[in-house]
């Protein structure tokens, strides 16, 4: 039986140690990530983005190539991606439930279109004929919906709507932060293995390199709408 090999304990502390090295400390978490009063979500999220942080200082200190490194970019697109819809869910459903926009988003409006018997149209006021007579009456009605059936688009349109997400200036230009997160949540969906022979790395290292650098400001961006809304 083949014996499994394992790095010396003292190369395995190395490689943390490099790892941990460029986690943010205990408080960028407390001030990013604080607006999320669900503490089992906040863990989550958290976790998910320190072990996004150290997978790729791994990769990097190791100068992946290949289809190593091409991994490592598409698992960083797919926990980004990951994150900002965690915590747009939770501002939608939870903080905002109560918002017009977001219930009105739940809902959606169902007609029928009934043709009534030639006796009944006899019976019915002038408002409801037309020239050519009475042809049918509109019945309406509205059916919720669960969380699960709404769209990302949607989510990002209220959220949009809402203030959560905007464009924003960033350094010297203008970055639009909607559009952006749209686009790394909708490549996402394309990255499979089917798909993936199909794509350019270039264009996959450069939306891992946007979904990090937008984390920042996505944060921002929400924690200033809850300030401005005195929700934190």
């Amino acid at each position: 039986m083949n014996k499994r090999k394992v790095m010396t304990m003292t190369t395995r502390r190395s490689v943390i140690q490099f790892c941990n090295a460029y986690l943010p400390s205990g408080q960028w978490y407390d001030k990013h990530f604080d607006f999320i009063k669900d503490s089992s979500l906040k863990q989550r999220i958290i976790n998910e983005f320190k072990s996004i942080r150290f997978a790729y200082k791994l990769y990097s200190g190791l100068d992946m190539s290949g289809e190593n490194y091409y991994f490592e970019v598409r698992s960083q697109i797919i926990s980004y991606a990951t994150i900002y819809e965690g915590i747009i869910d939770y501002l939608i459903f939870d903080v905002y439930k109560d918002n017009e926009e977001v219930r009105g988003m739940l809902r959606s409006k169902k007609t029928r279109i009934i043709n009534l018997p030639q006796e009944e149209k006899n019976r019915l006021s002038s408002p409801y004929r037309s020239r050519d007579g009475i042809l049918s009456i509109v019945q309406s009605s509205y059916i919720e919906k669960n969380e699960k059936q709404v769209t990302f688009e949607d989510k990002c349109r209220i959220a949009e709507k809402l203030g959560l997400l905007k464009k924003i200036q960033l350094k010297d230009k203008i970055i639009d932060l909607p559009s952006d997160i749209r686009r790394i949540y909708n490549y996402r969906n394309k990255i499979h293995i089917f798909s993936s022979k199909d794509q350019d790395i270039n264009v996959d290292i450069k939306l891992s390199r946007m979904a990090y650098r937008r984390l920042e400001p996505f944060l921002r961006c929400i924690n200033n709408k809850l300030i401005n809304d005195e929700i934190r």
